[in-house]
């Protein structure tokens, strides 16, 4: 991680998982009864979205919090971070039912992750 750098690692993790998303957005779009492909398609996505968020995203974002922020505002910044991610779980079934797809909500994601790659390159020291 001092070798690459931690903006790096998040960069490139972010750019994965957009990726990884738009594959799973577009098996499903392409998805019928005997297509194969969007199979192949929507669980290499999920394999590749799980592995990379192991490898940069999950365990790069707990390593670099405490580094930037005086400690009193760590158990803060946990708590921001427990909220969003249970946030995302508890409102996935309903924006699943929002967006009439899973792959309008996969494609959402991306976007919002391509966001998260615009505020990483600007605002991560």
């Amino acid at each position: 991680m001092t070798r690459l750098g931690r903006k790096t690692i998040l960069q490139f993790g972010t750019l994965v998982a957009v990726i990884s998303l738009v594959m799973i957005g577009i098996g499903f779009i392409i998805q019928d009864s005997s297509n194969t492909f969007a199979s192949v398609l929507i669980i290499s996505g999920l394999i590749i979205f799980m592995a990379d968020f192991g490898l940069s995203l999950g365990p790069v974002v707990w390593l670099y919090i405490p580094e930037i922020l005086e400690p009193n505002y760590i158990a803060f910044s946990t708590l921001a971070n427990w909220a969003t991610a249970s946030l995302i779980t508890i409102f996935f079934p309903i924006l699943k039912e929002s967006f009439g797809s899973p792959s309008y909500l996969f494609l959402f994601y991306a976007a919002y992750s391509i966001a998260g790659l615009v505020f990483s390159q600007k605002f991560v020291i």
